[in-house]
């Protein structure tokens, strides 16, 4: 028989599992962001200063792709650098993305902290 597998892996965008230590200050430091930012999806939190281990953080929102939409255009519109999108999108900004021009497809999400 065919050896082949296909795979379909769902990622979940703009989330965080909390480490030892962190804080909201820390992952904003990470993700390159204001407190304040990571704050507003998570201002619920018992304890910002000290997070759970393994406690699950939203960064930001997320933006659904659009017909014609290029990442250079997506991060004007939420007005964010392009490095910082592609630190918040490792997926979109891989060497292979890279090479095809950080190729977006229609519907695709995108992490706009």
């Amino acid at each position: 028989g065919d050896p082949s597998v296909c795979v379909v892996i769902t990622v979940s965008r703009c989330l965080f599992c909390a480490n030892t230590g962190d804080s909201l200050q820390t992952v904003a430091q990470l993700f390159h962001t204001s407190w304040s930012e990571v704050w507003s999806g998570n201002h619920l939190l018992p304890d910002p200063d000290l997070l759970q281990v393994e406690q699950i953080i939203t960064l930001g929102p997320t933006y659904v792709v659009r017909a014609g939409d290029d990442l250079d255009h997506v991060a004007e519109r939420f007005g964010v650098a392009l490095p910082d999108m592609l630190l918040w999108n490792p997926d979109v900004g891989d060497a292979s993305a890279a090479a095809a021009g950080y190729a977006l497809h229609e519907m695709q999400e995108l992490c706009v902290i």
